[in-house]
């Protein structure tokens, strides 16, 4: 009896904790009062994209989404993983959906995208039609692989909706592209942006675009999987790659 109530006593406190931590860490795009809403096409919401593939610039995410598998919510997975203090390490490290995504986009054919969550990092370095794509789990050795195509190492890539085209994410989530798309003119954090949604069957995707036309977000979500939340944390005209990036 004693044992179980020191249990549930461990899951309680590391839950408050848990939970208190993530209203800090886990930062997802806030609807603000919208100053105009309008209906466009796909094609509007394609030719938003293709304004920012020729942009130039280095940017940071706050990524959050929960790994495949895991219990959507972060308090149900601690409770799958926890069982006393010495499982609070892995728990934190299994159940943390908070990450950071950077990303180094140089048109028109060489980028990076690397994205940092609690149990490992992983990259991809593209340069033309090569790719090394490197992932370095739980604090052991990096293990890189080149290809000699960008196309199916991004489809497996964390977060490759940031670098994938409009069709793709749709397809992925099973999205019917031919329907209109909502506009919302508001804000991501301080900058304005024009924010294109599809939505379809339940499932969704938003991208928002600066007056730049840089990504600033991206929220997508799907009745099958975790919702994904990308915003912009930082960002810099300048183009700036890792010399580890060059291998």
């Amino acid at each position: 009896m004693a044992a179980t109530l020191g249990r549930a006593s461990v899951l309680a406190t590391l839950l408050v904790v848990v939970l208190t931590t993530s209203c800090t860490v886990t930062s997802v795009p806030q609807a603000h009062p919208a100053s105009r809403v309008e209906t466009v096409t796909i094609g509007d919401l394609q030719e938003a994209l293709a304004r920012w593939h020729p942009v130039s610039a280095t940017v940071i995410y706050r990524t959050n989404r929960q790994q495949p598998g895991l219990p959507p919510s972060a308090h149900q997975c601690l409770r799958r993983y926890v069982d006393d203090r010495a499982d609070i390490p892995i728990g934190l490290a299994k159940c943390d959906p908070a990450g950071v995504a950077r990303l180094v986009w140089d048109p028109p054919a060489r980028w990076r995208l690397e994205v940092t969550e609690a149990y490992r990092i992983t990259s991809a370095t593209v340069v033309g039609d090569r790719s090394v794509v490197c992932v370095q789990a739980n604090g052991g050795d990096e293990r890189c692989r080149l290809w000699r195509s960008s196309d199916r190492p991004v489809q497996a890539l964390p977060f490759h909706e940031l670098v994938a085209g409009v069709g793709s994410v749709l397809h992925e989530l099973g999205i019917d592209p031919l329907g209109p798309v909502t506009v919302t003119h508001r804000l991501v954090g301080n900058a304005a942006a024009d924010c294109f949604e599809r939505a379809s069957d339940g499932s969704s995707a938003e991208w928002c675009f600066g007056s730049g036309g840089t990504l600033l977000a991206l929220e997508l979500r799907a009745e099958d999987r975790a919702p994904t939340f990308v915003e912009v944390k930082r960002f810099s005209a300048d183009v700036r790659w890792p010399r580890r990036s060059t291998r």
